[in-house]
């Protein structure tokens, strides 16, 4: 069975009493922990904070350019003075002296996603909007900064339980048969990652969480509420991915309150996603196929490239292609590739959703050399060669491309040193230092104990019954360490401002999340799930899943698409939800102006799902980006001038005519 890291020191002790007190079966499943419920008569306010996640903003000035805080809702609206939780905000002010009224209002994707985290990016996204209005950013409910819905603890915990010698693997092990005896066809590696999505959704209800809360259209309220607080009337929207799907909620909830809806990205409320993702990867190739084909240069070059890619995918899913030498694996630097099988060349098909002005110019040359059993133009691509330093031969002999290159070249490393001051800054807080020296303390302890300690210390605030508050972080001292060490530790506790203790528990997630593979940081799993068995899931069907991957003109580009439609469909049967509706949408009517963004190259949302979302707009306007992947704001400046033009005037339909600049300029072979 394959392990997480196996330097991750697991949450045993955290779990320990509950996992001693339930052997799960799968009738037990819901049965774990106590509900914790903090009531509260106090709704809507809002409370002015540090960011939660510090940033380098060139430029700005915190109070005056920019500001974050908290924004406190019901968990569930129907009992508004039952259980609250907070949202985390920023507000980037318009920098016009009387500026617009109307606010854009951003939606991350996910479900379960962010933005606060990356507030240098976003300040510069959303420069030129701030010309005119206000630019807010938030957390969505469940997500980052306001109460996460984390699974990485749980990670921790399967990783060790998972182990033989464990005093609690007996217990484990009833919960894995019982997984398997129900899905028989299972690998053991699913049957693993089932096992700890099980247990996350009953900690995560263990700590008084009402999972079907966490849904689309809390979200959607969500929205309106923190407009109104914040004191605007009339709003305009800007979401991507789910970001889209929350923006047609709100279209369809609260559509006096906008004044216009940017989609980008979209995942239309009416498409069964998890019957269409399948296709996903040939989508989005046979697009590059057909924009090749549509190129005289390339068709010339590169004649019958559908069939031919056909027919290569069909041979490397059959015999992998072998390589003249090893060569390390991008994913695993402790392992070697040695052939090109299907998983390496999906990989490389992938990167037109991440990087397309640099690898759309040399797909169509990858995939007539694969053919002839050439790969250094594979293999440099793969493992991101080509596009560094001094170009290599083949070269792109057009001027834009080469700046396109360039560009995008210093726009990654500008963003890399920012992140890396940000993460300094994050660490210069008391709250950081705090967590900093109770791991280097939990660390100078015996190694029986320190696994033990370090397994608690990154618990902390998961555990059931226990709030993420000064109290249990003194308590967490006061069982673990004496003398020297456990009074400056707890002095250090002591003398954190609320607001900082509120911090530690965000750098013990972040530290988690780190060496859980990132599992929770780029979407909070507990989030993301809820949502999906909530709203997107119940409406799917397994069998037109299986009907679509044998309708694939390359199905063996649709198996890992089809893996994940499949782990959808197996945990969503036991996450402790209940879906919120009995029925599909069927697709959002608005009269609102929208304007939706769709990237030709997008592995998330195709254009053979996007625009869909056109069926119920009746004031709608599509927008196809060339060379443009999931979330188009990211890869031209083209789309962020559309989106700006748009906004600024709803009512009047955006010049596009820069889309034409965009087509990729393709790499054609040496005489």
């Amino acid at each position: 069975m394959t392990k997480l890291s196996p330097r991750l020191a697991a949450l045993l002790a955290v779990l320990a009493t509950g996992l001693a007190a339930q052997a799960y079966s799968m009738t037990q499943a819901k049965n774990f922990g106590e509900q914790v419920a903090q009531a509260s008569t106090v709704a809507y306010p809002t409370t002015e904070i540090p960011c939660p996640y510090p940033a380098i903003l060139e430029g700005e000035v915190y109070g005056e350019t920019y500001t974050c805080g908290i924004l406190a809702v019901p968990e569930n609206y129907d009992e508004p003075n039952g259980r609250q939780i907070e949202l985390s905000y920023t507000v980037f002010y318009s920098q016009s002296l009387s500026p617009a009224p109307d606010p854009v209002i951003y939606l991350h994707g996910g479900p379960g996603g962010g933005s606060l985290i990356a507030l240098d990016q976003y300040s510069e996204t959303f420069a030129a909007q701030r010309r005119i209005r206000d630019v807010v950013l938030f957390s969505q409910r469940g997500a980052q900064f306001s109460n996460r819905l984390a699974c990485a603890p749980v990670a921790f915990v399967t990783s060790i339980i998972g182990e033989e010698d464990n005093e609690y693997f007996g217990q484990f092990k009833e919960l894995l048969d019982a997984l398997q005896a129900r899905y028989p066809e299972a690998s053991e590696d699913d049957i693993y990652k089932y096992a700890y999505f099980l247990l996350c959704g009953q900690i995560l209800e263990g700590q008084g969480n009402d999972l079907d809360q966490y849904n689309t259209a809390n979200n959607a309220q969500d929205v309106v509420s923190l407009a109104t607080a914040l004191g605007y009337d009339d709003i305009n929207l800007y979401g991507i991915s789910y970001g889209t799907y929350l923006a047609q909620q709100v279209m369809r909830d609260y559509p006096d309150r906008l004044r216009s809806v940017v989609l980008d990205s979209t995942l239309p409320q009416h498409v069964q996603i998890h019957e269409a993702m399948v296709k996903d990867t040939e989508v989005v190739l046979l697009n590059l196929i057909e924009d090749c084909q549509a190129d005289t240069a390339c068709a010339a070059a590169y004649p019958d490239l559908k069939d031919r890619t056909i027919a290569l995918v069909a041979q490397i899913a059959e015999s992998p292609t072998p390589l003249a030498e090893p060569v390390p694996d991008p994913d695993n630097p402790d392992e070697t590739i040695d052939a090109i099988t299907i998983a390496q060349f999906e990989t490389v098909v992938g990167l037109l959703n991440q990087q397309p002005a640099l690898v759309s110019p040399y797909l169509p040359l990858v995939i007539q050399e694969l053919a002839q059993g050439e790969t250094a133009t594979f293999v440099g691509m793969l493992k991101g060669e080509l596009f560094a330093g001094t170009p290599t031969e083949p070269q792109i002999g057009n001027e834009v491309v080469n700046l396109q290159v360039e560009a995008e070249k210093l726009r990654l490393e500008a963003r890399q040193l920012r992140v890396q001051q940000a993460l300094q800054a994050n660490t210069d807080r008391p709250g950081s230092q705090w967590v900093t020296q109770a791991i280097a303390a939990a660390k100078a302890l015996p190694p029986t104990q320190e696994t033990r300690v370090l397994a608690n210390l990154f618990g902390v605030g998961y555990q059931i019954g226990k709030p993420r508050d000064r109290r249990t972080l003194l308590a967490f001292v006061a069982e673990h360490f004496e003398g020297d060490t456990a009074r400056s530790l707890r002095e250090g506790v002591n003398e954190l401002s609320d607001i900082e203790v509120r911090h530690a528990y965000e750098a013990i997630s972040y530290t988690v999340d780190q060496s859980v593979l990132d599992l929770d940081g780029q979407s909070t799993r507990g989030m993301y799930w809820s949502v999906v068995c909530n709203d997107i899931r119940p409406f799917s069907d397994p069998a037109v899943s299986d009907t679509a991957l044998a309708d694939m003109a390359l199905p063996a580009l649709g198996q890992s698409r089809y893996a994940e439609a499949v782990d959808a469909y197996t945990v969503c049967e036991t996450w402790p939800v209940t879906p919120a509706r009995d029925r599909p949408f069927d697709p959002v009517e608005s009269t609102v102006p929208t304007l939706v963004l769709q990237g030709r190259y997008d592995l998330a949302t195709t254009t053979a799902v996007g625009p869909q979302v056109m069926e119920g707009l009746s004031n709608g306007i599509y927008v196809e980006l060339p060379n443009a992947g999931h979330s188009v704001m990211n890869f031209s400046q083209c789309a962020t001038d559309i989106g700006v033009a748009f906004i600024n005037n709803p009512d009047q339909e955006p010049n596009t005519s820069c889309t034409a600049d965009l087509a990729p300029e393709f790499v054609l072979p040496s005489e």
